[in-house]
């Protein structure tokens, strides 16, 4: 016998439905504003009375929209998980919207369970047509009812009366769940006027926050109080695998009058040379990043950076607190789909770019939340691979996510290079710190003093002695720092290349190939190992025979060299005799290191179809040897000066401190880090594009 039955679904899943799907007041507001936004709306304005009392609070909630007639309520309000947005051809509804052209954001047909989150009585009053329809939903009537198709609902049609000479829908909601507190309030309002992009744009729609007779939202600051009070600003537009418009702009405050403003734009030849977009794979390899290559569409990315040291903000014109709190609570890179704001990104707790990781590395280059206001500004239309989540927090973190994650990060990346020259040209201007080494000095201002007021011939010898030793014992730790230092720099790079060439060499082997070339790799690996332990073993400071020197870094250098597929025009190899100077065989290596690794990453990065890298010894500067290597890749990004700077890079992910330790380096020899032009040498003219550096050493 075949027994026939139906699913039923009990009145009460709606109150759990609301409970689970919808996480706060806040969220259930959002959602009800994002049906104005459907609905065409212009603005939508939610108003409340006397939320903290749950018998007498109101919240209302009113747009200028196209408004529902009989069809919509009964298909859009009542039906649950309704493809009344979502099916367009059934529902015979526009792509877009007929008023704005906005693509909708409600699909999924639970937007309204915001208002079952909010109060137990919900008065709907709304006009489409010639008609003004009024909805009445009385929530405690749920537990006398078995079934959500039998809850009553009371339609009343009418003659226009509040919708009298327009369009729109009211939604008062009134016996509410919750008593709500200053807190709660003011956490809504601060998420309801964010859906208001802190910037201009097209969106023609706007929200607004009102508590009737109540003082829970003084002190609120206004946006355009706080932005005004930013040094750094920008506009980044990406398409494609590319940024295609760049605009970065410093505006000192009117108190800071020793230093001028500064623009940047694509006009740049620098922006220029770094608009392709890149990451890093896991393993540390290139990556480019494509927007096309998912439904992502073109992205925008504007924002505003703060700088909080103490002395900067002494200069500020407004109080100091406020805006450190007003960053604090809304500080963070928001996300605006066709201008509707996509929680949770921005929001304090959230940090979607991994801002606060990626600082911990780079603290004076990096920014951090409570560093900047920004938004990322997509289309609806075409970002369709970017799809939201049921709880209404964000994407689904798939690869379309993470291609715009990595290009928003290397729009940032971008900025935070151009800010880290405006905020250098601060500390100059405005720190009156001491730039001299400190122990040193510190050491010459006792003796100083011991000289002045030490007069016993005795004592002052002996002051004099530990001072020597300490003098001594100091420089002795500088040097085992440095030393340290570049090993520890050159270390991945070659450890990388060994055990690459042992892989080969297993390869090689089960693949039985002659033992002829298994005797050359292991050659090779040999020479590899013997210049690594060059680098890692002290060596005085002292006459050197240069050639050997940059011949054996060469060596230990060729396998990574032949894996990015780079000719080495090593003249030394050839045409030059025998050059010697003052310096440390380790040192130099570790300085050589350094200064090919990072032409082998922008030869990748230019994507040149023949990569090259040229290598001299030249009698110059005077009374010195310097060793040139140059590479036919985009040049320099960064003027010498920033170069130098510890933690200034233009590489996403990198650490800033190669060409900083190269020059300690230089230094510690009584050499020179130098950036010679083009027309200084004898460089074939293939390289005049590149970057250029001379490593100079003292001749005997």
């Amino acid at each position: 016998m075949k027994i026939e039955a139906q699913f039923k679904t009990r009145a009460r899943l709606l109150e759990q439905l609301g409970e689970q799907l919808i996480r706060n007041e806040s969220v259930a507001l959002l959602e009800l504003i994002k049906n104005s936004y459907d609905a065409d709306a212009s603005y939508c304005k939610v108003t409340m009375r006397e939320p903290w009392d749950v018998e007498l609070g109101k919240i209302i909630i009113e747009d200028d929209g196209e408004g529902m007639n009989e069809h919509i309520i009964k298909k859009a309000w009542l039906e649950i998980g309704t493809d009344y947005k979502s099916d367009i051809e059934k529902n015979k509804l526009s792509m877009l919207t007929k008023k704005y052209h906005r693509k909708r954001l409600g699909e999924k047909g639970i937007g309204r369970f915001g208002v079952h989150k909010l109060g137990r009585i919900i008065t709907i009053i709304t006009r489409r047509d010639e008609k003004e329809f009024v909805v009445t939903i009385k929530w405690d009537q749920v537990s006398q009812t078995d079934y959500i198709e039998s809850l009553p609902v009371l339609i009343i049609q009418r003659d226009p009366k509040h919708f009298i000479n327009s369009t729109g829908t009211v939604i008062e909601i009134s016996k509410l769940r919750n008593a709500w507190t200053k807190q709660t309030a003011r956490e809504s309002a601060r998420i309801i006027t964010s859906l208001n992009s802190p910037f201009e744009d097209e969106s023609k729609f706007r929200t607004e926050f009102n508590i009737i007779g109540s003082d829970w939202l003084s002190g609120l600051p206004a946006v355009d109080d706080i932005l005004s009070n930013s040094l750094f600003s920008f506009d980044v537009t990406m398409k494609g695998d590319s940024i295609v418009d760049f605009d970065y702009r410093f505006s000192p405050w009117g108190t800071m009058d020793k230093i001028s403003n500064r623009h940047i734009d694509m006009s740049n030849e620098n922006i220029k040379k770094t608009c392709r977009m890149i990451v890093k794979d896991d393993n540390k390899e290139i990556k480019t990043v494509d927007l096309d290559i998912y439904r992502i569409g073109k992205v925008r990315f504007r924002g505003v950076i703060f700088d909080l040291d103490a002395q900067i903000l002494s200069l500020m014109n407004i109080e100091k607190t406020s805006v450190k709190k007003y960053l604090d609570n809304n500080g963070g890179i928001r996300v605006y789909r066709d201008s509707m704001r996509v929680l949770d990104y921005g929001e304090p707790n959230t940090d979607w770019l991994g801002l606060g990781v990626r600082r911990i590395n780079l603290p004076t280059k990096r920014v951090s939340n409570n560093l900047i206001i920004g938004a990322v500004y997509i289309s609806a239309e075409s970002s369709m691979d970017l799809v939201e989540k049921s709880n209404r927090e964000g994407f689904i973190e798939n690869n379309a996510f993470i291609t715009l994650r990595n290009a928003v990060l290397y729009a940032l990346n971008r900025v935070e290079s151009q800010r880290q020259i405006d905020k250098d040209r601060i500390r100059i201007a405005y720190n009156t710190k001491s730039k001299t080494e400190p122990v040193n000095k510190s050491i010459r201002e006792l003796e100083e003093f011991v000289e002045k007021r030490v007069a016993e011939p005795i004592v002052k010898k002996q002051i004099y002695k530990y001072l020597d030793r300490i003098r001594v014992e100091y420089q002795h730790v500088i040097d085992v720092l440095i030393k340290s230092a570049g090993a520890g720099l050159a270390m991945f790079t070659v450890l990388h290349q060994v055990e690459k060439m042992i892989k080969e060499l297993i390869l090689m082997n089960q693949n039985e190939v002659s033992h002829e070339k298994i005797e050359d790799s292991l050659k090779l690996l040999s020479r590899l190992v013997e210049g690594y332990s060059v680098i890692v073993r002290k060596t005085d400071v002292k006459k050197q025979n240069i050639n050997k020197i940059v011949n054996r870094c060469l060596d230990s250098m060729i396998f990574r060299i032949r894996q990015h597929e780079v000719e080495v025009v090593n003249m030394v190899k050839t045409n030059l005799p025998i050059s010697y100077a003052i310096c440390s065989e380790n040192h130099v290596m570790n300085s050589m290191i350094s200064v090919i690794d990072n032409s082998l990453w922008w030869l990748d990065y230019s994507r040149q179809k023949i990569k090259k890298i040229f290598v001299n010894i030249v009698d110059a500067p005077a009374g010195h040897t310097s060793i040139i290597i140059a590479d036919n890749g985009c040049g320099f990004t960064l003027s010498p000066h920033m170069m130098i700077q510890a933690f200034v890079t233009e590489k996403p992910d990198g650490t800033g401190i190669g060409l900083h330790l190269t020059e300690m380096l230089m230094k510690f020899q009584e050499g020179m880090l130098l950036f010679p032009d083009f027309e200084d040498f004898e460089i074939p003219q293939e390289f005049s594009k590149g970057a250029i550096i001379q490593l100079a050493f003292k001749k005997e």
